[in-house]
């Protein structure tokens, strides 16, 4: 009887090793099917960024602006200090990405003003973050973007937000349409208007087109200098809607 368990034991064993190295060596060639497959779909689902991402700012040399503007942003930057500021013009003309450059130097707090439509819960954000300063020893940065989207009732407040942590936090807000921010507030904002002035047209348009063509170059995206400038001219100073339809025209073709 013992002999009989000890065979029919080993039979066993024997059994489970060879369905076990079948299943292995069966299962390794569907695994690297499975690894192929899995590729495939990472590739697919990888979709390279819109050129209105990769054409962004990243520094100030990078905004279209008059030398003046961006020598006075650079000399801000330099010495760690920005006043309270409002930045101004119609869309598409790179008021938020000048913003977010200058954000990147400081403790900052981001509010939409579209989006922050309950006073209390908005403006409890702000006065908690602006009471204190900063662990860089310099003020914070509270950026209103869109803030002429911003309900009346927390208007009247930020205006006494603003001077009562005049020394813990700088204010800067971005509008595209200025006049409907409260002249209280707006009085107390050092403005800078984006959009481009007819006197500056050619020089900006040119400085501009340069820049684009070399960022294309980067992405090694080459088209021709009249092509391009013949698309830039269409749309500018609008240079969201610019990299839209540079988008759709390489695309297309």
């Amino acid at each position: 009887m013992l002999r009989f368990l000890t065979q029919f034991g080993q039979r066993l064993n024997v059994s489970a090793q060879s369905t076990m190295f079948t299943s292995i060596s069966l299962s390794e060639p569907r695994m690297r099917t499975a690894i192929k497959c899995r590729s495939k779909m990472t590739d697919t689902m990888t979709h390279k960024p819109l050129l209105s991402e990769l054409l962004r700012p990243k520094s100030i040399d990078d905004l279209i602006l008059p030398d003046s503007t961006i020598k006075a942003l650079k000399a801000m930057l330099a010495i760690d200090r920005l006043p309270n500021m409002l930045f101004s013009g119609m869309p598409g003309l790179g008021k938020t990405s000048a913003a977010l450059i200058l954000a990147e130097n400081f403790d900052t707090l981001f509010l939409n003003g579209s989006d922050q439509r309950q006073e209390k819960t908005t403006l409890s954000r702000i006065t908690t973050f602006a009471s204190t300063m900063s662990i860089f020893c310099r003020p914070k940065l509270c950026l209103l973007d869109e803030g002429d989207y911003m309900p009346t009732e927390n208007q009247a407040a930020i205006r006494g937000i603003i001077e009562r942590f005049s020394d813990t936090c700088r204010f800067l807000v971005t509008a595209n349409d200025p006049s409907r921010l409260m002249r209280a507030v707006r009085s107390r904002l050092y403005e800078i208007n984006f959009d481009v002035k007819a006197i500056d047209q050619d020089k900006l348009l040119a400085s501009y087109t340069q820049k684009l063509s070399a960022k294309l170059k980067q992405h090694e995206i080459i088209v021709s200098d009249d092509w391009l400038m013949e698309r830039v001219s269409l749309r500018f100073p609008d240079f969201r809607a610019i990299a839209s339809d540079l988008d759709f025209e390489l695309l297309k073709n």
